[in-house]
């Protein structure tokens, strides 16, 4: 399953993929021409708990989300130089 979400303007797509390995919450987005992911793997035979605990790894994802692109940019390069 997937699904859009909106976090200050800018796009998540959510993906919960579930097969005979267990669950991967998946979201991704691109951010200053760059593209940013995170996936949290719960394995099979988890409880309802962990697997509400991977959702929520999930749903928290986010970036910085600067307004404009002078400071994506700005970011960027910071980033470069850590």
């Amino acid at each position: 399953a997937t699904k859009d979400r909106d976090v200050e303007g800018q796009t998540y797509v959510d993906y919960d993929l579930i097969g005979f390995y267990g669950h991967i919450f998946a979201s991704i987005t691109v951010y200053a021409g760059r593209l940013y992911s995170v996936f949290a793997f719960v394995p099979e035979g988890a409880s309802e708990k962990e697997i509400d605990a991977g959702r929520r790894m999930r749903d928290s994802f986010a970036t910085i989300n600067n307004r404009n692109a002078e400071d994506a940019a700005a970011d960027v390069e910071f980033y470069k130089r850590s």
